[in-house]
């Protein structure tokens, strides 16, 4: 593919998720006389919903045993047959369940059987780098219970890689999500890609301990269910029952109404509605579109949330995690009130800055009460010139998936590419080192396929730079971040200072204080934003 990437691409998105809202369903079934939710499905064809394998495998032989719900509806069906893939099982040393996939089939009423089929491309996965932004859309649970929200719930993560180079159906991902959420819609941006299955902790043959990186079965496994691709269902057009001259009048008036618009207002600003059921929808913006920028732009983020909140806002790249907001000392600046605009510009004595290499995340982190992400002691040990953590990228992770999994519906977690770079003149970065770039972030994790029998090996999946993910349990739990008591290696430590001032240098840029000529500059950004919006 040529031509600039769209914001929604980065983030994944395949644009406005209440379009969707109609298709979404929960696998519901009875226990003691209260309904709980084993699972999501969503429509695939006319009567025909995915979902996995292990969240109907029982009702098999009598599938009246559950029901599919609509939340948007409010509808209820009986499920008329279930079909399982014909290669699901259990197998292999790594107690994986393989080609976790089932269609449910209903015999839908108005308005659910008039509902958008998602959209599916097959033979898409070898053209998806690693680290390419994905996203999840599906109804909220809590603890396996219905809510009432009704709007559907995004997630963002990121592609993390094939579970073996060998086995194309079963990929690797890093969105959090929580048990009943097994057969949510994975998307790349446009498509449906994956469907989630589960973590990959509970698999000890795989030498994964850890809940951050989970799985998913391709969209491609679909065909031996009889599921064909699908483009979304357009929308009626109303206006042609006011007859075709009227219609191309108000065609061209609304065209020139827009074209109008954009000169006056350009650039143009986007939006996703990701909401959450508590704390409603978060405005994220960008002061430009997020691959508009180039070398040594500064760039600032603006976060407007529509109920009261607490926001957290890291970067992280490679094993070097900052604190962006709230400033060490300025603790209490995390609760924000509705409706209020909290611009984020820098970081200590630097602004932020958009550097040609690779790129790392930025965390939007948003909590309904308070709970610090980090502990004031950690807060006591970070430099307030730099704003370092004292903890590594892989435990921060953990400690916001662990967080988001505990709070549920009262926490929104939203991972961001930094500002692309381009070079001036609007040209990006040397192909071939973009490539070479992209080759070196790929993940690969095989079970007994190279190295020693039975060994797994992955990069990390927090981004560029990044320590091994295959880690045991007890080498991570071995790790120790600058700055603690702990002893440790002392040639890791340096190491790993080496690469935290590396992070700080390139985002930062020489004549913030970075770089080989360091000077202090307060220059404060400007905060006018009117570049690309995202809301989560």
């Amino acid at each position: 593919m040529s031509g600039p990437i769209s914001t929604r691409k980065l983030i994944g998105m395949p644009g406005d998720p209440e379009s969707l809202s109609s298709s979404l369903a929960h696998v519901v079934a009875s226990r003691e006389g209260e309904d709980v939710i084993l699972g999501q499905a969503w429509l695939a064809g006319p009567g025909m919903l995915v979902t996995c394998g292990h969240v109907v495998e029982e009702f098999k032989r009598s599938p009246v045993g559950m029901t599919i719900k609509f939340p948007l509806s409010g509808n209820r069906y009986v499920c008329r047959d279930i079909r399982l893939h014909p290669n699901y099982g259990q197998k292999g040393k790594e107690q994986l369940i393989r080609f976790d996939l089932a269609v449910i089939y209903v015999d839908l009423m108005p308005p659910d059987v008039s509902a958008p089929l998602l959209p599916i491309t097959f033979d898409k996965y070898e053209y998806i780098p690693a680290q390419q932004s994905l996203s999840a859309i599906r109804y909220p649970s809590h603890l396996g219970q219905l809510t009432t929200s009704q709007f559907p719930l995004a997630q963002v993560g990121r592609y993390l890689g094939l579970l073996k180079k060998s086995d194309r159906f079963h990929l690797l991902h890093d969105l959090a999500l929580a048990p009943g959420d097994s057969g949510s819609p994975i998307f790349d941006g446009d498509s449906v890609i994956a469907i989630h299955c589960g973590d990959t902790a509970t698999l000890p043959g795989l030498n994964l301990p850890t809940t951050s990186i989970r799985l998913a079965v391709s969209i491609d496994a679909l065909r031996a269910l009889d599921i064909s691709e699908t483009k979304p269902l357009a929308e009626p057009n109303k206006f042609y029952a006011l007859g075709p001259g009227l219609c191309m009048f108000l065609i061209t008036f609304v065209i020139s109404f827009v074209l109008v618009g954009y000169l006056v207002l350009s650039p143009v600003t986007s939006q996703w509605p990701i909401r959450n059921s508590d704390l409603g929808k978060v405005d994220v913006s960008f002061d430009k579109p997020l691959d508009k920028y180039v070398v040594d732009d500064n760039f600032a983020i603006t976060v407007k949330p529509e109920k009261n909140c607490f926001l957290y806002v890291f970067y992280t790249e490679g094993e070097t995690a900052l604190i962006l907001y709230p400033a060490p000392g300025l603790e209490e600046e995390a609760e924000l009130k509705a409706g209020s605009v909290r611009p984020v510009e820098g970081f200590g004595k630097y602004k932020l800055k958009v550097d040609e290499r690779e790129v790392g995340n930025i965390h939007i982190f948003v909590l309904k009460n308070n709970q610090p992400v980090v502990t004031k002691d950690e807060m006591e040990k970070v430099n307030p010139e730099d704003c370092r953590l004292p903890i590594f990228v892989t435990a921060l992770k953990e400690r916001l998936d662990t967080m988001f999994l505990d709070r549920n519906n009262e926490c929104i977690h939203a991972v961001f590419d930094a500002p692309q770079a381009r070079m001036p003149g609007g040209h990006k970065k040397d192909d071939k080192a973009k490539q070479e770039a992209t080759e070196s972030d790929k993940v690969e994790l095989e079970t007994g396929q190279e190295g020693e029998p039975g060994s797994s090996s992955t990069e990390n999946d927090h981004g560029p730079g990044s320590e091994s993910a295959s880690e045991s349990k007890s080498e991570l739990d071995s790790r120790v971040a600058p700055g603690s008591e702990t002893s440790t290696d002392a040639e890791t430590i340096e190491e790993a200072a080496g690469r935290r001032e590396k992070v700080i240098d390139k985002l930062t840029g020489p004549e913030n204080g970075g770089g080989p000529n360091k000077q202090d500059n307060h220059e404060k950004m400007e905060s006018e934003s009117t570049g690309s919006s995202e809301e989560i």
